[in-house]
């Protein structure tokens, strides 16, 4: 035993003795110092949602081992550049760096300048605070469109002061448009605040329609006139047309049964605004028309954006319950409304102008829901009475009816009664008659008016006269299938008004100039030299209205 003792003892010895002898041929290699990116790979995918903005969207983790003690700062850079532009994104003292999906997308936009909703490879780097880079990573990124909640109108009209940008109307998600007046030579750009003019969006270049906010174009080079613009800012688009205010407008639909030969006219009341009143039935539907020929550039509601009228992409302007409606048109702001003509008590007339029957009668209306003070015009030709409503609203014989309390029939003392009354008869023989009752104090009257147009705007001006005499005014014609009375006739630059019987005593003007017609109201004024047809529209009691058409 201690004779093998001894000999592994020697073996030892010989084998230290012969690795010291060749220490020069045994070396322990170091392993090479690296700085790579292991986190993520490259060809990764990423798809940012915006319904996550807190998520992390991003993490890039390195490992350095030949930088010990470094800091770091990350860069992003468009693919295939080799970072000729680059873009930091942070910095971090550890070997990891973490973006949210909010920041991430707000950086490769603003920043880096890719666009939105379209996957963009992008390539990451790591470089340290010594200038050493690290290996290169490339991302495929998508990110979501960022909601712009508000856009503005900023220019040369508005002294390019953002606190007075002109809002624009939202409509849809990043979608604005605006109606505004250009005059020659006007620039203008859209801000996203009134506040602030730091993010402008601009045109891209000259004869484009894409916006960019990253240094562009003010659009410009418009002649003066009325534009309708919109801007898309989820595509960064823009349109703008030039709107041609109609001199004309008329209303057609399923009232008119869709012929536009039958349409409506309205009324002009001042530069590109537009009014008439109707009765609406429900169900009812219509649009507005430059021309009572056919339906070219007819104007309808804009599906996004309600009591606003486009012409492309419209759909009719619906869903009113039945009344009568005063409607306004202005083609300044590209909208129109609707307000309901409250309707007073009526009484019915019927009588030999009309085959003596009482639910096709014409009627009159009460100033209020609490007077028996009726008026209206009709067009009498012969012995006639008045008819009250039943509990329905229904015109009927059986109801309460008013005549002559003479008792005879063909009187016209003008005094009613219910009860033995007579047929009444019209005072000065066939014509259109403004006729007043009142039913609590049992008293009527009927005159026969015939009308007339007078002013400066019209080819004979105003009556020479206090009163005027037959001759001065220029003489308007009954249209019984109407019920409207009409002139055709050359109009310049001026004032108008309607009077009855060549009198001032009875007189017609639109004082607040908003299409309605007031006893002894603000003159009429036309601005624009040209033949016309005036048209005046007594049918609808207590809604009396005209129309001034160029032709």
């Amino acid at each position: 035993m201690k004779k093998l003792y001894k000999i592994i003892v020697s073996l030892l010895v010989v084998i230290v003795a012969f690795s010291c002898s060749d220490d020069d041929k045994f070396i322990l290699e170091q392993p090479e110092a690296s700085f790579l990116i292991e986190v993520p790979n490259s060809g990764s995918n990423i798809v940012l949602n915006r319904a996550n903005p807190d998520n992390q969207a991003l993490t890039v983790t390195w490992a350095d081992s030949q930088n010990t003690g470094a800091s770091y700062s990350i860069e992003f850079a468009e693919s295939a550049t080799d970072f000729a532009e680059s873009f930091i994104a942070g910095t971090s003292d550890s070997d990891n760096f973490t973006l949210s999906v909010e920041a991430l997308n707000t950086f490769l936009v603003n920043a880096v300048k890719i666009p939105q909703a379209v996957s963009s490879v992008i390539d990451v780097r790591v470089v340290a605070s010594n200038g050493d880079v690290s290996n290169t990573v490339s991302l495929s990124i998508t990110p979501f469109v960022i909601e712009v909640a508000e856009l503005f109108v900023n220019g040369s009209f508005t002294n390019w002061d953002p606190a007075q940008g002109l809002p624009m109307n939202s409509s849809e998600f990043n979608n604005f448009s605006i109606n505004i007046d250009l005059m020659d030579g006007d620039e203008f750009n859209f801000i996203p605040s009134n506040t602030s003019d730091e993010v402008v969006w601009q045109l891209v270049e000259t004869g484009s329609s894409d916006l960019t906010k990253f240094g562009g174009l003010n659009l410009s080079g418009y002649p003066e006139g009325n534009y309708d613009i919109t801007v898309d800012l989820n595509t960064n688009t823009f349109t703008i047309d030039e709107v041609i205010i109609p001199v004309n407008l008329f209303l057609v639909g399923s009232l008119t049964a869709w012929d536009a030969t039958a349409s409506l006219p309205f009324n002009l009341i001042s530069e590109g605004v537009f009014t008439i009143v109707v009765a609406l039935a429900d169900g009812d539907q219509f649009k507005f028309i430059p021309t009572n020929i056919d339906f070219s550039d007819d104007w309808g509601e804009d599906p996004g954006n309600p009591g606003s009228i486009i012409q492309d992409g419209e759909q009719n302007v619906s869903g009113y319950p039945t009344g009568t409606y005063q409607i306004t048109v202005d083609f300044n702001t590209l909208t129109f409304t609707l307000v309901e003509l409250v309707q007073s008590p009526r009484i019915a007339v019927p009588g030999n102008h009309q085959g003596w029957d009482p639910p096709s009668a014409p009627q009159l209306e009460a100033s209020s829901l609490s007077t028996t003070d009726y008026e209206g015009y009709v067009w009498l030709d012969g012995q006639h009475k008045f008819v009250g409503p039943d509990g329905n609203g229904d015109f009927n014989w059986g109801n309460t009816d008013w005549g002559d309390a003479s008792g005879v029939d063909g009187s016209f003392t003008q005094i009613l009664a219910v009860d033995g009354e007579g047929n009444i008869e019209n005072p000065s023989g066939p014509g259109h008659y403004f006729i007043t009752a009142d039913t609590g104090a049992l008293t009527y009257s009927e005159i026969k008016y015939d009308w007339a147009v007078t002013g400066d705007a019209t080819p004979l001006g105003w009556p020479p006269s206090p009163d005027g005499t037959p001759g001065e005014d220029q003489d308007m014609t009954y249209d019984p299938d109407t019920d409207t009375w009409t002139i055709t006739l050359d109009l310049v630059a001026g004032q108008m008004k309607f009077r009855a019987n060549d009198a001032w005593a009875w007189n017609y003007g639109d004082t607040g100039a908003d299409g309605s017609l007031e006893n002894g109201g603000g003159d009429i004024i036309i601005a624009t030299d040209g033949n016309y047809t005036v048209v005046l529209d007594l049918s609808t009691p207590r809604a009396y209205t005209y129309s001034v058409t160029l032709n």
